[in-house]
């Protein structure tokens, strides 16, 4: 939920074993056809961003359409900021999760 709209974003990876609720999403993708660039208004890359804003704590994005970006979102001074990266991190070198990321704070 962002604001008092519903949004649904295209794909969800929760975090293992947590209930698939908007607080657990970890990972998220939002895909578009191949002709939406990233600056577009409606379903660009701000639109992922808003998705990760919305949901506490996840860490990775992707948005698809004319191009692939991937984004990790960072905390600093307790905001969130988003960072992209070359492509995901291997299974085993993501981190996870610490005590921290699972308050909903």
């Amino acid at each position: 939920m962002i604001g008092r709209r519903l949004k649904r974003v295209d794909i969800v990876i929760f975090l293992h074993g947590m209930s698939h609720t908007q607080e657990y999403a970890y990972i998220l993708a939002e895909t578009n056809s191949e002709n939406i660039k990233p600056s577009h208004k409606k379903n660009g890359i701000d639109q992922l961003k808003s998705y990760l804003s919305a949901c506490p704590r996840a860490r990775y994005g992707l948005w698809v359409g004319s191009e692939r970006i991937t984004i990790k979102v960072v905390k600093k001074e307790g905001r969130k900021e988003f960072v992209n990266i070359p492509d995901f991190p291997e299974a085993y070198k993501i981190e996870p999760p610490k005590v921290d990321d699972l308050s909903l704070s």
